[in-house]
């Protein structure tokens, strides 16, 4: 990491289905904002999820997002995901740099409270918490489950 390096700063940290982007402005719309998804069998796979981060920083930084279930969060456990880029670079402290991850067929291996963090190294910059949830055959999701 150079001299001039600001460890980044994580301003949004969201879970949804979809991110559209303007081609003209650049704009970014979140579509389908989630905290909770529902199985009923585990381990299950969730169909698609996008993870949209919005950071601001200075200097080459790696960064890394990983989703991990919240009872396996120690340094021996391995991620459930992992996406890596390996160095980025901030060219302006003052520059919000949005970064869009799609993610298809994420495995669920169990219910329970998972999380997904940014990383650079080591460090945790920060951590977005959503819940899996089982239901039977007979349950209705409903609203905040």
């Amino acid at each position: 990491m150079s001299a001039d390096y600001i460890k980044p700063t994580v301003l949004a940290l969201v879970v949804c289905d979809e991110v559209i982007e303007d081609l003209t402005t650049r704009k970014k719309s979140l579509i389908g904002l989630f905290n909770n998804i529902h199985a009923q069998n585990f381990p299950s796979i969730h169909t698609q999820l996008v993870v949209f981060i919005a950071m601001t920083g200075q200097g080459v930084a790696p960064i890394r997002l990983e989703l991990v279930h919240a009872e396996d969060v120690t340094e021996e456990s391995k991620p459930i995901l992992r996406l890596e880029q390996a160095e980025f670079r901030f060219k302006d402290p003052n520059t919000i740099v949005d970064l869009v991850f799609k993610f298809n067929g994420v495995p669920v291996p169990r219910p329970g409270l998972y999380h997904f963090r940014v990383m650079s190294g080591n460090e945790l910059l920060s951590e977005r918490d959503f819940r899996v949830n089982h239901i039977s055959d007979d349950d209705t999701p409903r609203e905040g489950q």
